[in-house]
């Protein structure tokens, strides 16, 4: 995590609120939505390292596809493994449990929600444990691995939020994807949860700012560049050409180190030129400079490759 997903915004504070009981106690749920590429993982990251801090955080699980992590099947076993971590009680009861029945990480979720949540945590309160309410993080889960798993995950939560048998309250952040909205809309899940939606705004520049003055000045010490590196002018365009989104400054970084290039200087040199393609004035489309960003990326394959990539 790069410092600058620790400069909260609006959406940070409101989601810091409600995991403070802020918000309604009746949406133990909130749902950060989003278009892709906003930057809610940002926003996940630095409320969840928020939560730590305070001791008011269970687990967090980030889904992501790129990294292989998009396994449903890894979701609750890894958030029992945190939660056990960090309580002594309820690892001795999980360690038992699975001792006893081993082919419960390969379980239907349902089954496994039960068994390595409600029944652990029924038995430490039976025995006079005082459990007290943790968050749980969860995000990119559009990016977990089938439409019905997606769904199936947001169902159980749900359904073991209204009957309070868990104490946690959950962060789920994702894209607008047509499934999770029809299912978050749902009667009963609607009425557990607070929705809010990140829309591609200038206001999280600060955070761009930083991200990119991080990341590229390690882009520059492993090619040896004298720093500073990039200057403050150019780091001021490539924000300006992000336009507010996070995966156009992502992508930026990946681009201008690429060792399979001619180096960073000629890379950063190449995205700069797009300050003069982006048209002036607001766009009709918002994604405009990210197409054409792409468009270069294009342009600009190796030709050694290029049949390959085609």
């Amino acid at each position: 995590m790069t410092e600058s997903y620790m400069l909260p915004g609006a959406h940070d504070f409101v989601i810091i609120n409600w995991g403070s009981e802020g918000l309604d106690p009746g949406h133990r749920i909130f749902w950060l939505k989003e278009p892709a590429g906003v930057g809610k993982s940002a926003i996940a990251q630095s409320c969840t390292e928020v939560f730590a801090a305070q001791k008011k955080l269970a687990a967090a699980f980030f889904f992501s596809r790129p990294n292989q992590r998009d396994d449903p099947q890894r979701l609750f076993t890894s958030i029992s493994y945190q939660r056990a971590s960090k309580h002594k009680p309820y690892a001795e009861i999980l360690k038992s449990t699975i001792h006893d029945d081993p082919t419960i990480v390969n379980k239907e979720l349902p089954h496994q929600f039960r068994r390595l949540f409600v029944s652990p945590l029924q038995e430490l309160i039976a025995n006079g444990e005082d459990i007290p309410e943790r968050v749980i993080t969860i995000d990119g889960l559009d990016e977990c691995a089938g439409v019905a798993a997606q769904q199936t995950i947001i169902e159980i939560v749900a359904a073991f939020v209204q009957d309070r048998t868990t104490p946690f309250i959950w962060l789920i952040c994702s894209c607008l994807e047509p499934h999770l909205v029809a299912t978050f809309s749902s009667v009963e899940i609607s009425a557990v949860t607070h929705q809010e939606e990140l829309t591609v705004s200038r206001t999280i520049n600060n955070k761009i700012t930083k991200y990119l003055t991080s990341e590229l000045a390690k882009v520059g010490r492993d090619h040896c560049l004298p720093l500073p590196w990039p200057c403050e002018r150019d780091i001021g365009t490539l924000v300006n050409l992000s336009s507010g989104l996070f995966i156009y400054a992502s992508v930026v970084v990946h681009f201008i180190g690429d060792r399979n290039s001619l180096g960073p200087e000629d890379q950063s040199q190449a995205v700069l030129t797009l300050a003069t393609a982006v048209p002036k004035g607001p766009s009709e489309h918002p994604l405009s400079e990210l197409d054409l960003f792409y468009l270069l990326i294009v342009q600009r394959i190796p030709a050694k490759i290029l049949q390959i990539v085609q």
